[in-house]
């Protein structure tokens, strides 16, 4: 063999044993980089699961609650209104709280990161990822609030006003302060009955067909955001249960 020939030979031999350094290189960063992909996707994976089961705990809590206490109010003010016997104070009480009016947001803290960064593609479940997308478009609910609000702040509370002494109410709401989530009995014992009765015109509420409409349309608003607040919890759990079977 010629030493050119064996020149070209150890080059070559030499050039080999660097492309296979590189490929061992690439192929070491690569499973490296997917290894960590994977860890991240099973932190995020673990992190929508604590905000889906959030999202569960506030609906079947504080917003479920706070709706049977809405319902029950309304009920309350139209059994007075067809002429049940109801003390000024809880009637006072459920006028107000008839008008309360909350709503569902979700956790979203961590599917905005997904999205920002876009590590959404971390999430190799196609499935996941759609039901995912589904479960944070919030638009058609947000549409459907916003009406409940307007219908509320312009519907009812106008035609509270005719009803209840504007000052007097303020003045119970400001009695009622963080107690909120309590019931309306709690509510009511908080309320001197003075107060109650001085602001509470109870011949023009039977009289108001405004003050009726309002007060059905109020109930009317429970039934349905009701109806919304079982598809939510549905869908909370068809999406904690995609995210908790998600391949990590």
């Amino acid at each position: 063999m010629s030493t050119r020939t064996s020149r070209l030979l150890n080059a070559l031999g030499n050039l080999a044993l660097i492309v296979a350094g590189v490929l061992i290189a690439l192929a070491v960063d690569q499973a490296a980089q997917s290894i960590g992909e994977r860890r991240r996707e099973a932190e995020y994976l673990a992190a929508l699961q604590e905000d889906v089961q959030a999202d569960l705990a506030a609906l079947r809590g504080p917003l479920s609650e706070g709706l049977d206490r809405r319902e029950a109010a309304a009920q309350l003010v139209i059994a007075g209104l067809n002429g049940t016997l109801v003390e000024p104070a809880p009637l006072v009480a459920a006028l107000d709280r008839a008008g309360h009016v909350a709503f569902f947001a979700p956790r979203r803290a961590t599917f905005d990161d997904l999205i920002s960064t876009g590590n959404l593609r971390l999430i190799r479940d196609r499935e996941t990822r759609a039901t995912l997308i589904e479960y944070y478009d919030v638009s058609q609910l947000d549409a459907a609030n916003e009406l409940i609000r307007q219908e509320i702040w312009y519907g009812y509370r106008p035609a509270l006003d005719q009803v209840l002494d504007p000052l007097v109410l303020a003045q119970i709401t400001l009695i009622e302060g963080d107690a909120t989530h309590s019931s309306i009995e709690d509510f009511a014992s908080a309320i001197p009955p003075e107060l109650a009765a001085r602001g509470l015109r109870l011949a023009e509420l039977r009289e108001s067909t405004g003050f009726r409409a309002g007060i059905g349309g109020a109930l009317e608003y429970t039934y349905f955001q009701r109806r919304q607040h079982n598809q939510r919890i549905a869908d909370a759990e068809a999406l904690l249960a995609v995210v908790m079977n998600a391949p990590r």
